[in-house]
């Protein structure tokens, strides 16, 4: 785990999809104050990594090496998380934690707290 980044795994009870805002609020509360300034919020649900090599590939961000390179480690992962019960992940970024995020996991019931905190 990087040191730059610290990990917060989050039990939630899965919420109905009408629900789904306020849950999403309840779960990150407790990790805001006054001094955030950002949350990220990725749905990993509907990650495709091919997708997002070709794009970063088409603004020029990645070149070719990079992309072969990193697209089977980006698609293990993210079959890893979602295996091991991972959903979404929000990075919050506060003033008060000198420009370095740390992130929040929400565990729906029965996801493997290990195996996402290994992940991370």
């Amino acid at each position: 785990m990087s040191p730059l980044l610290t990990v917060a795994l989050v039990l939630a009870a899965p919420a109905p999809a009408e629900d789904f805002g306020a849950a999403h609020a309840r779960a990150l509360a407790p990790y805001l104050d006054e001094q955030t300034c950002v949350v990220l919020r990725l749905d990993l649900t509907r990650a495709d990594p091919e997708a997002l090599f070709q794009m970063l590939a088409d603004f020029g961000a990645l070149d070719p090496e990079d992309v072969k390179e990193r697209k089977p480690v980006v698609a293990r992962w993210l079959s890893a998380f979602k295996k091991a019960g991972g959903r979404e992940l929000n990075f919050v970024f506060s003033l008060a934690d000198t420009g370095n995020p740390f992130a929040v996991v929400p565990l729906a019931e029965g996801a493997d707290v290990k195996a996402l905190a290994d992940l991370l």
